[in-house]
């Protein structure tokens, strides 16, 4: 399994964006397509983007063990994400701050 990030690419992924773990990214496409088009945050397949995640030690935590151990492609729509920020995919300290918020704090 791998991850990635599903996104509008008009607005970017700081504004709405999911967790998605499958085998290929055309797996992973239309599963960030339903979950995405549910918040009103894609209106278009074709404005969708998904983006593998290289080093994705941090996003693993967030994964569903029992979908992940049974090979089960999901998505998390709400990954854990930085307090001060808002984003994810980068390691968070145990306070729940980023490295980039956590040196400006």
């Amino acid at each position: 399994m791998k991850a990635y990030m599903g996104y509008s690419r008009n607005a970017g992924s700081a504004f709405c964006a999911v967790l998605v773990f499958a085998h290929s990214t055309k797996e992973a496409k239309p599963l960030a397509w339903k979950s995405l088009r549910d918040f009103s945050a894609v209106e278009q397949y074709t404005d969708l983007a998904v983006k593998r995640i290289r080093h994705p030690s941090s996003v693993f935590r967030e994964a569903n063990l029992l979908k992940l151990s049974k090979g089960i492609a999901h998505v998390i729509e709400n990954p854990a994400s930085c307090k001060c920020c808002g984003q994810w995919g980068t390691e968070l300290d145990k306070y729940g701050y980023c490295e980039s918020c956590r040196d400006r704090i």
